[in-house]
Formats: structure tokens, C-alpha cells, sequence
């Protein structure tokens, strides 16, 4: 398996059936545009941002998971970077160590911008596998909150 910078032009077929895939278990998906080219135009907006960044797990010549994270000043201290988890998903073909590979070289290539400078959030949701928390943890992040979201 090949973990490496998304090539958005060559990857964008794969990453939005990755990204349709991801909003097809989430829990909240109904704050997301049906299926449709809105959603695909919000998934191809939200990824060319010049702060975000797509990493994407290739195995066999199959995108097989991806995970994109935008890079911005820490709000409460804009000294710091925020390394802000957009989304990543794995594909239920992909090689057991994916999900884990894919979080270990987005975070290497984080401390690599600005080494001990960067906050790095990173989520679990309601529909994440339960043992999601614990690679976090292993990997020296912490629970710091739990957010609330609908409709006001």
C-alpha cells in the first residue's frame, strides 16, 4: 500500500466515491446535499482550498481510503497551527492498517510545518468505530470535548 499526497485532478473520481461513502454511515448526514452534483461541488470547494490537504492509502491501483485536513491559524492562539480533520474514510476492501497509516502520515507531515507548533483535532463521531478513541489516544492526542449539532 502507497500512502501519499491526493493527486485531486487523477484522484477526484476516487475521493468523491470516497467522500459519498463516508456521508452514506455518518450518523448526521442529513445536514449533507443528497447525493448529487451539490454534493459533489461541496466536496470539490471544500478540497481545493489552498489550506486543505488530501492524503490518500492506493493498494492494487485502488484509492482505498483518504483523509483531508485543513490547515489554518489556531483560533485561540494564532501563533500555533490548527491541523483541523476534515474527513477520512476507509474503504471496506482496504488492508486492516489503512485507517492507522493514513492518520501517521498526515500527523508526520503536520509536526514536519511547524514542529511543535501545531494543535491537531481530530474526530470522533457518533457513527466512527468504536475504536477510533483509542488509536487516538496511542497516538498522543486527547479527549478534549463533545459537540452538539442541528438545526437552529
Amino acid at each position: 500500500m502507497i500512502v501519499r499526497p491526493a493527486d485531486i485532478e487523477k484522484d477526484q473520481a476516487a475521493i468523491l466515491e470516497g467522500a459519498w461513502d463516508f456521508a452514506s454511515r455518518l450518523d448526521h448526514a442529513e445536514f449533507l446535499p443528497a447525493r448529487s452534483d451539490a454534493f459533489e461541488a461541496g466536496v470539490m470547494r471544500v478540497i481545493g482550498l489552498d489550506c486543505v490537504e488530501v492524503t490518500v492509502a492506493e493498494h492494487d491501483g485502488a484509492i482505498v481510503g483518504g483523509l483531508g485536513v485543513a490547515y489554518t491559524p489556531y483560533l485561540w492562539n494564532p501563533v500555533l497551527t490548527h491541523a483541523d480533520e476534515l474527513f477520512w474514510w476507509t474503504a471496506a476492501t482496504a488492508p486492516t492498517t489503512t485507517a492507522l497509516r493514513l492518520i501517521r502520515t498526515v500527523l508526520d507531515r503536520a509536526r514536519k510545518k511547524a514542529p511543535g507548533q501545531v494543535i491537531g483535532t481530530f474526530k470522533m463521531l457518533t457513527s466512527s468505530p468504536p475504536k477510533i478513541a483509542g488509536v487516538y489516544e496511542r497516538l498522543g492526542l486527547r479527549k478534549t470535548e463533545t459537540a452538539f449539532m442541528g438545526v437552529i
